[in-house]
């Protein structure tokens, strides 16, 4: 019944993966009345009584992962859990045969699924926030580019890389609500940019 729930819960819903102990529980309840205190008998089960509330709820979150990889032996396919182990995984810098390894240990899913998976987050993501801006045409938007190096590396190369250096930009729309029209002249000057976005303007800022 919990792997029906967890498999219904990913592929039928196509909803995210539920780590939160509360949360968790009242999912596979509302999915599945028979599995009612079926979570509360795990954690009574597992969790010594003398630990601290915080100590308790600790353990839960472990539990909610137990019941995704118990899920996980009897069904192949319910491996949200594990393919989100697997991501943070390559996202640390660990190398395909790590991945693997983890995987044969039914900790992660395997290495190319979970490239797999990273190439469908990455297609699904673009494809929100392409939607969003569409069904938002009409607001004002404030975009900020946040340009970071980290030039600071160890160039001793290992199995996973030749230098630690990093560069990427973080890119921030912040839509601008609740406040006045900005002015299309302003000081007698137009703030309308006849080229909108320049890339020449944007490619020059990170090369600079």
């Amino acid at each position: 019944m919990l792997t029906i729930a967890l498999y219904h819960h990913q592929h039928r819903e196509c909803a995210s993966l539920e780590l939160d102990p509360t949360k968790f529980e009242q999912m596979i309840e509302a999915f599945n009345p028979q599995l009612e205190g079926f979570f509360s008998y795990m954690t009574n089960s597992i969790i010594p009584k003398e630990r601290s509330a915080y100590s308790v709820n600790e353990a839960k979150k472990s539990i909610v992962g137990l019941c995704y990889t118990i899920a996980g032996l009897r069904n192949k396919f319910v491996n949200q859990y594990k393919l989100e182990v697997g991501l943070y995984l390559m996202a640390s810098g660990a190398t395909w045969k790590a991945v693997d390894t983890m995987a044969k240990l039914g900790y992660s899913a395997c290495a190319n699924t979970v490239e797999v998976y990273r190439k469908q987050v990455k297609k699904e993501h673009l494809a929100k926030i392409e939607k969003y801006f569409l069904e938002n045409i009409n607001v004002f938007y404030v975009y900020n580019i946040d340009d970071y190096y980290a030039i600071h590396e160890n160039r001793r190369p290992d199995t996973v890389s030749t230098s630690t250096a990093n560069h990427f930009a973080t890119c921030v729309a912040k839509p601008i609500v609740g406040c006045s029209s900005v002015p299309i002249v302003f000081n007698n000057i137009s703030i309308h940019n006849p080229e909108n976005v320049e890339a020449s303007r944007i490619c020059w800022s990170f090369n600079s």
